[in-house]
């Protein structure tokens, strides 16, 4: 056998960046059936599972991106109808409806951010870390909210909402954060 007629049983097609190998391999196709080797159901099975976490990831980013803009410019273009919807009362200062517009263009950078992101490979650093970042605020936002809820009887119409949406929200990211520090340590491949 000479070194031309030699192939090596993987793909890898990835890069190698400060010591680190990111392999996106794909499975490869033969082209005849006879020639397919006899562990490619099994990694076919895998690219699969894969491509699923990825897919829930990609959801995740894209309903949090569309949630958080939605918030951001209903602050930014009306921030006294907004907080009159959580908390049943509305911003009683112009430093309140500006402080209302801050907020409102930071969940609107929230969301552009949660955008840009979606594509971001399942394992990356860059995925994982956006996907934390939104866990920390969700729950918070949850826990606020809930505590505004308590405090302030009988709060706004969409205030309860809220809180459900952003702890929904918060477990998911969570979720999604545990599943890939298992898939990092052998456990599950998501």
């Amino acid at each position: 056998m000479n070194e031309i007629d030699y192939q090596v049983p993987f793909g890898f097609t990835g890069t190698l960046n400060k010591l680190t190998i990111k392999n996106r391999s794909a499975p490869r196709r033969s082209k005849s059936r006879s020639t397919r080797d006899p562990g490619g159901a099994e990694r076919r099975a895998l690219n699969f599972m894969t491509r699923g976490g990825q897919g829930r990831t990609n959801m995740l980013l894209a309903l949090t991106a569309v949630l958080e803009a939605g918030a951001g410019v209903a602050l930014l273009c009306r921030p006294s109808a907004a907080v009159w919807l959580l908390f049943g009362s509305p911003l009683g200062s112009d430093a309140a409806e500006s402080m209302g517009r801050v907020t409102g263009a930071a969940l609107l950078a929230l969301g552009v951010g949660c955008w840009l992101s979606r594509h971001a490979d399942a394992q990356s650093r860059a995925g994982r870390d956006m996907v934390a970042a939104m866990a920390v605020y969700n729950v918070a936002a949850a826990l606020i909210l809930a505590v505004a809820g308590t405090r302030s009887r009988p709060g706004g119409i969409a205030l309860w909402p809220a809180v459900a949406l952003h702890a929904l929200m918060g477990g998911w990211c969570v979720a999604r954060l545990l599943r890939r520090t298992q898939g990092r340590n052998g456990v599950t491949h998501t």
